[in-house]
Order: structure tokens, then C-alpha cells, then sequence
């Protein structure tokens, strides 16, 4: 079992959470799976599998995780070659499922069972989970309120961030609607972050990729632990960093970390694009400390972000997303009846 405690990375996603947890894997003794992104919608309809005590329910809760990461991973990776990133998922503890249920009792010890057994493979001291969210969710749904968990929370110029998310497939469809959803992501997590101080560190990708060993001895201060030697680092390999490296928007994760991406949106973004974002966020920008022209938005301005906003919500994306989102209901209903799940591999990057 874990002797530390487990934590959490939280951010918009193209905040760099993916490069963090790298970069913990590599310096740090924690296991670092690829984003899972079943908590909170297992935690959600937890309630469908019954009393958790019972051995035969958890069993069935268990599988159903399972189910889903088997789903959700290849869509997530954009590759049902699941050997390329096969040992740094948590499929590769598929295995030890049975060992899983007998060493849970509940929905949070079933999560914290799944997350040991991914530590022990890695023969590490504990685990840390990253998974970015399209959708702004509450930090103690995705934390599961396990007991001592700590949450950092990585923020990036909003309006980079924007640029970055529009050209992945999962993003939205248009910069503002970025900005907005960027906007919702900061703000909840520190409001979180303010209630919760002694779990929460907040830091800020300029920084991590400017001066990237203060931050990770900060970072080390915080989780109450050292920061390997670079021979045992050099020894740990690049296994996190090769698997990610297959998705179109990682290419670059097993690069010298640089500072070359901060402040594009001056390259990538139009005059009129910059002005329609910063007069949605550029008060939260400035609560953040970016420099930022806040304008109020003009009735032209307002009628064009709604109609984005709508057209997001509707577009096929949005519909997957829904679909994942209500997947363990599906998952529940399938087990009842005893018939496996179909597993769908669902190709979206093109």
C-alpha cells in the first residue's frame, strides 16, 4: 500500500498538466498512471452497485471500472494499440482485480486499491492522479475526499490556453468558448484551493517551464518529500513521456522543457479574437495576474459568444462526452444482465 499521500493535478486542460506529471514521475517517488477520468462519474452513480461492503457488489463496481478504462483509454490515446501505452495505464493492473475488491470496503477504498496496485507494479511509495476535464468539476468529486489528499492546481494564460485547446480533437470549437470553460476551471479550483489551504498548491506553467527546478522544489515542500538524484531519475527511463508522445498534441513532451509556447496567442490570434476573449475573461486574467485590457463586452460581442456557446454544446464532441459521462449507468445495466460491454474504438483525432 501507499506510505504517502495520493495527490491530485487539476487544470483547464493545455495547462500544462500533462508536462507536471512528467515531470513528478521523473523526479518524485509516485506512480503516475495516463489520465483515468473515472472517479467522478463512478463516484456519481456509486450509489447503483449497492452496499459497497459486500463482496459481490464491489466485485461488479470494480469490473465495470475496468470496462470503462478499457473504452476510454484507446479513445483518449488515440490508438487501440494498447501496447504503446499499455504499462503506463492502468490496464496493465487489469489483473489484479480480484486483489482489488478484497482490499476495498467502499468506493473510496476501491479507488485508493486500484491506485496502490498501479504503485506497487511501479514499485513506488505512492500515486498521483492527473486528469484535465472538458467540463469544470468540483475538486472533491474528482479527489473522491480521500483522506490526506493533496491537490496541485497548474494555471496558464487563458488565452494561450485557448489556442492550445481549439487545435486538439477534444476541444472546443472556437477560442471564446475556450476562454470561457478556462475561465469556469481557474476560478472553481482556487475558490476550492482558498477553502482548502493546507491541500492545495497552485502554481503557474510560466513558471514551471522558466524555472522549472524552484518550481519542483516547491512543488517537493508541499508533498513532504525529496526530489530523487538525477542518476536514480535517469534510471526511471522516459515511459510515461514515450506513451504520451503517440497523441498529436504530446509530441513534444519528451523535449527540453521550454519557454518558447508562452504568450502565443500574440502569433496565433487575430486583434478581434483577442478582444472578444479578454472581454469574457479579462477580469479573471488580472485575478490571476496577466496582464490583460479588460473591455465590457458590446451587445454584437454578446450575441456572437451565445451563439457559440450553443453551437458547442450541440456539436459531436459534446454528444461523446454526454455518452462517457453516463457510461457507468450503461456499464450498471449491462452487468445486471450479465452480458459484456461491446468495447468501441472510436477514432477522432483526423
Amino acid at each position: 500500500m501507499s506510505q504517502r499521500s495520493p495527490v491530485f493535478i487539476v487544470g483547464c486542460p493545455r495547462s500544462g498538466t500533462y508536462l507536471l506529471l512528467k515531470l513528478i514521475s521523473e523526479n518524485f517517488d509516485f506512480a503516475s498512471p495516463i489520465e483515468t477520468h473515472f472517479i467522478p462519474y463512478f463516484r456519481r452513480y456509486s450509489f447503483l452497485y449497492g452496499n459497497l461492503e459486500k463482496e459481490s457488489n464491489r466485485a461488479r463496481l470494480v469490473n465495470a471500472i475496468f470496462e470503462f478504462l478499457n473504452i476510454w483509454t484507446p479513445i483518449m490515446m488515440q490508438s487501440n494499440d494498447h501496447q504503446i501505452y499499455f504499462e503506463e495505464s492502468l490496464l496493465s493492473i487489469e489483473d489484479e482485480k480480484n486483489k482489488i475488491v478484497k482490499n476495498s470496503r467502499s468506493f473510496e477504498t476501491v479507488v485508493e486499491a486500484i491506485f496502490n496496485s498501479f504503485a506497487e507494479k511501479k514499485k513506488k511509495k505512492s500515486w498521483v492522479d492527473k486528469s484535465a476535464f472538458f467540463e469544470c468539476l468540483d475538486i472533491s468529486k474528482t479527489t473522491t475526499a480521500l483522506s490526506g489528499s493533496k491537490v496541485i492546481h497548474i494555471v496558464r494564460d487563458g488565452r494561450d490556453v485557448a489556442c492550445s485547446w481549439v487545435e486538439t480533437w477534444h476541444g472546443p470549437q472556437n477560442v471564446v468558448s475556450a476562454a470561457n470553460k478556462w475561465k469556469k476551471h481557474v476560478e472553481s479550483k482556487r475558490s476550492w484551493g482558498e477553502a482548502n489551504p493546507a491541500l492545495y498548491l497552485e502554481i503557474k506553467y510560466e513558471e514551471l517551464v522558466s524555472e522549472p527546478q524552484r518550481i519542483l522544489d516547491k512543488v517537493a515542500l508541499f508533498l513532504k518529500t525529496e526530489i530523487v538524484s538525477p542518476i536514480d531519475a535517469k534510471k526511471r527511463g522516459n515511459e510515461l513521456g514515450n506513451a504520451l508522445s503517440i497523441l498529436q498534441s504530446h509530441t513534444l513532451i519528451n523535449a527540453n522543457v521550454t519557454d518558447k509556447r508562452i504568450g502565443r496567442h500574440t502569433k496565433s490570434l487575430s486583434a478581434t479574437q483577442v478582444d472578444d476573449i479578454e472581454s469574457c475573461i479579462g477580469q479573471t486574467l488580472k485575478y490571476f495576474d496577466y496582464q490583460s485590457v479588460y473591455r465590457r463586452k458590446t451587445l454584437k460581442q454578446s450575441t456572437k459568444i451565445l451563439w457559440i456557446t450553443c453551437s458547442d454544446a450541440f456539436s459531436k464532441n459534446a454528444i461523446l462526452r454526454f455518452i462517457k459521462s453516463v457510461l457507468p449507468i450503461i456499464l450498471w445495466i449491462f452487468s445486471l444482465i450479465g452480458v459484456k460491454f461491446p468495447r468501441t474504438y472510436i477514432k477522432l483525432s483526423d
